[in-house]
């Protein structure tokens, strides 16, 4: 898929998985390394 600031990479996280997983992974890639949980997180999430 392609929009207008390039390719975009589409994931898919498994049933259950909570989305404060998502947010912690995404706090982690803006530098926020120190943050160990995120609301309900059980840990970061795998983008691969």
């Amino acid at each position: 898929m392609m929009t207008n600031n390039g390719p975009v990479k589409w994931v898919e996280a498994g049933n259950g998985t909570p989305l404060s997983n998502v947010m912690l992974s995404l706090l982690h890639a803006l530098g926020l390394d120190d943050l160990k949980s995120f609301g309900d997180s059980e840990g970061a999430f795998a983008w691969e």
